[in-house]
């Protein structure tokens, strides 16, 4: 069965909302903007995935974009999943992306409610870019001991 991801959100700004872990999510994530999602056909074939499935409904398409692209200006962003997967002869799932390989799609379809705007998105993106150092101790770039002491010797003059 093919699901349609639905970003949900607060009403509140970003770096108003908290989040309490003993409340249920879906009480301050109740709002959703469908305005930007284009869709495309889901034929029988994602050529540029190299998936192939059988889809038993024409009007069972793949949606793309919508309110992170509406924030972020994503293009590319699938909004479409083969989430739920009967594994049986042939059938592979999890290629490329979230479809499954030879599967026989159902005639409709579900949502995956997604909560990517909690209080926790904030606190990530409130980072601010002060350099390569700190993406180097956290791990996003690497650079070798013999590099950071050359760029040390460098910066006090030790040119070698």
């Amino acid at each position: 069965m093919v699901a349609q991801v639905l970003d949900l959100f607060s009403d509140l700004p970003l770096a108003e909302v908290r989040d309490d872990p003993e409340e249920d999510v879906t009480k301050n994530y109740k709002y959703y903007d469908i305005s930007n999602i284009s869709k495309s056909s889901y034929s029988g074939t994602l050529s540029y995935l190299n998936v192939h499935f059988r889809l038993s409904c024409d009007d069972v398409k793949m949606h793309w974009g919508g309110i992170r692209k509406t924030i972020f200006g994503t293009k590319a962003l699938g909004l479409t999943k083969a989430a739920l997967v009967f594994v049986g002869p042939r059938v592979q799932p999890f290629k490329a992306w979230h479809h499954a390989e030879n599967a026989y799609l159902a005639n409709f379809t579900c949502v995956l409610l997604h909560y990517p705007f909690t209080s926790s998105f904030y606190d990530k993106v409130a980072r601010r870019y002060i350099g390569v150092e700190p993406l180097i101790d956290e791990g996003f770039l690497v650079a070798s001991s013999d590099y950071l002491d050359w760029v040390g010797a460098q910066r006090n003059g030790q040119v070698s």
